[in-house]
């Protein structure tokens, strides 16, 4: 973490590749338990001792025009992410769509215009129906190798070309899969949606509870049939327009070795 010192120990070497994988995981207790010399210490060197290091590497590697750098990054907030990404399963619709009121209908928020429009019910259905996507996303992309990153990286190729011509197309199964399961919810889903609706969104499945409520028993019956009958529709297309679309970019998987 001496930059002074990294630098008479690293300026004379030529260097083709640096690895960076620095990293200490200190400083977990609460925060108004923690030490102060234990975030110094992670900071010095997950941080600083990086820096510090690289620096002289890189003036190596400019000098020559040539060199790598490959940075492994931390899984220290692995955990922060999974539970963030859990919480929506643990709660109710109901709150979540109490909480949009009050948050988007606040004064000072500078997004109120959101209230009211299709965009807000988009943005709830997708946060009450996102942990099972993005477990299904990560289980995805788990079985990629991981060498596809340094592979695309050494190459040169762009990272926005790699993701499209490779992840893409390896995770496409679980990418339908999560459009078809978000879908289906929407369709379904009450709890949330009755506190977001205008007069202008006001979606099937509320609309089928306000005709119950009404007294109007048959329309809310044929409303909720229509539902189900367009959530039947929308699946076989989803089926038959994704059939072909797997069979071209899964043909790896059915090649023979």
């Amino acid at each position: 973490t001496d930059a002074q010192a990294c630098a008479a120990a690293l300026a004379s070497r030529p260097f083709d590749i640096a690895l960076l994988n620095a990293g200490i995981a200190l400083g977990a207790d609460a925060l108004a338990e923690g030490d102060v010399e234990d975030w110094s210490q992670v900071i010095d060197t997950n941080i600083k001792g990086v820096l510090n290091t690289l620096r002289p590497v890189l003036a190596s590697m400019a000098s020559r025009a040539s060199g790598h750098i490959i940075t492994l990054g931390s899984v220290a907030g692995r955990q922060v992410v999974q539970f963030l990404a859990l919480l929506p399963l643990a709660v109710p619709g109901l709150v979540l769509g109490l909480s949009y009121i009050f948050f988007f209908n606040h004064p000072a928020n500078p997004f109120g215009f959101l209230y009211g429009t299709m965009a807000i019910l988009v943005m709830s259905t997708v946060t009450h129906f996102y942990t099972v996507s993005h477990l299904t996303a990560a289980t995805a992309l788990k079985q990629m190798d991981n060498e596809f990153e340094s592979v695309s990286a050494s190459l040169k190729v762009p990272l926005h070309r790699s993701f499209f011509r490779v992840t893409v197309p390896v995770c496409m199964p679980a990418i339908l899969d999560i459009s078809i399961y978000l879908f289906l919810n929407a369709m379904t889903t009450v709890s949330a949606m009755i506190f977001l609706y205008s007069s202008t969104t006001k979606v099937a499945s509320v609309a089928a509870i306000h005709m119950d409520e009404l007294g109007e028993v048959a329309s809310a019956a044929a409303m909720a049939m229509l539902i189900v009958y367009a959530c039947i529709t929308v699946r076989l297309l989803h089926l038959l327009a994704t059939r072909g679309l797997l069979r071209r970019l899964q043909a790896w998987r059915t090649r023979d070795a």
